[in-house]
């Protein structure tokens, strides 16, 4: 039995949901081609589960294009790539009714490390010698390795889709199916995705398989790069209040990415002012947290944070942009790795002391001077690395 996923694949670009222009822009990418007129090849490049496959095979129906699906995972170096995707970006189409061949190669940005060695560059070198138009998929096109790729390709950005959209794409799988699911359910199973049609149907099937709908704690890691995306670019509050739920990143950590990228993003200076405005309200709940234990401030912190950065801003944000991590991060880092260590030294002075962690803590200034004796330094069992912090 199909995958409802595979069985309910757009066949033509007029069953498609959502991505209108960077559809447009594949269709014109392969009408060029046949007229020199572009660059022989695309990358075509967004999210999961955003249709980047789905719209390939349904416009290669559209104009009778025979697709030859290759995965760069399973072409990983340059002899195979030489060999396989050289060859086929070289043979006429084996089917009678296509009118031409396109190469469709997914997951570039999965090329990495020693085994993949000379794979990009042979890559690029297949697609100077195609004559045929190669299309080739993946989740971040902007990541460095791809860097020489890019200049050989015409880029193409499909988008998340909106949670109407998903919702459109399940109501017809539901229909067509003859399934028992509300329009209630349906809503929320689209909302849960995210923007991933892929896993909106996959939940579709496990719901009518009575395994139970995937719920909020879908267990699904995502980096703080998505998770800032949807709230520096979404006005959903939904998918706002949800951005930090599934990321091993603290919680103060998420702010300071958030002070740094928010000018990169809202480029309206009300929009802008607007959000900083609202991150203070959070470092003043923070304060109150630390000075007064009052832990029910800890919410709404979170919602300013999420939801009403989001909002913050007058429309949805679209476009490629670079976030950066916060300076303030990495010193936050090497000020915990260095009070750890001083925490230690604390320690093993209060065991052989006999003495509290507080009180070593108030008369350190005392055990420096005893400390720079490396002999009572080894007596306390403190390494080379604590003894050198310990004569600073």
């Amino acid at each position: 039995m199909l995958p409802l996923f595979v069985k309910y694949a757009p066949k033509s670009l007029v069953e498609f949901v959502g991505q209108k222009k960077g559809i447009a822009e594949l269709k014109q990418f392969i009408e060029d081609f046949s007229r020199k007129k572009t660059k022989k090849a695309c990358l075509l490049f967004g999210p999961p589960g955003c249709g980047k496959t789905a719209a390939v095979y349904a416009l290669a129906n559209d104009m009778q294009l025979e697709v030859l699906e290759l995965n760069a995972s399973d072409f990983r170096n340059k002899d195979i790539i030489n060999k396989v995707v050289g060859e086929a970006s070289k043979q006429r189409s084996l089917f009678s009714f296509a009118k031409g061949k396109l190469l469709l190669i997914e997951e570039v940005d999965g090329m990495s490390g020693n085994e993949d060695r000379g794979g990009l560059s042979a890559l690029r070198g297949v697609i100077a010698q195609s004559k045929f138009p190669v299309i080739m998929t993946a989740n971040d096109a902007y990541t460095r390795k791809l860097v020489e790729l890019r200049r050989s390709c015409k880029l193409i950005q499909f988008n998340e889709l909106t949670t109407l959209e998903v919702y459109k794409i399940i109501k017809r799988i539901v229909q067509e199916e003859k399934l028992d699911i509300s329009d209630f359910v349906l809503m929320k199973i689209a909302r849960l995705s995210e923007g991933d049609a892929r896993a909106a149907i996959n939940d579709i099937h496990s719901f009518s398989n009575e395994v139970g709908l995937v719920d909020d704690l879908r267990d699904k890691k995502e980096s703080i790069l998505k998770a800032l995306m949807k709230v520096l670019k979404t006005v959903d509050i939904d998918v706002a209040l949800r951005a930090f739920d599934r990321i091993d990143v603290d919680f103060d950590e998420c702010v300071l990415w958030l002070d740094e990228n928010l000018p990169r993003e809202y480029k309206d200076a009300e929009s802008l002012a607007k959000a900083y405005d609202i991150l203070s309200k959070v470092d003043v709940l923070r304060g109150r947290i630390l000075r007064r234990q009052h832990w029910r401030f800890l919410g709404y912190m979170y919602n300013l944070a999420t939801a009403g950065v989001a909002l913050s801003k007058k429309q949805k944000l679209v476009g490629y942009v670079k976030y950066q991590r916060n300076d303030r991060i990495l010193k936050m880092w090497i000020a915990r790795r260095a009070n750890s260590k001083l925490e230690e030294v604390l320690r093993k002075i209060a065991e052989k002391t006999h003495s509290s962690v507080n009180k070593v803590r108030k008369n350190f200034r005392f055990y420096l001077t005893i400390l720079r004796d490396m002999a009572v330094a080894e007596w306390l069992g403190l390494g080379e690395e604590i003894q050198n912090i310990v004569k600073k």
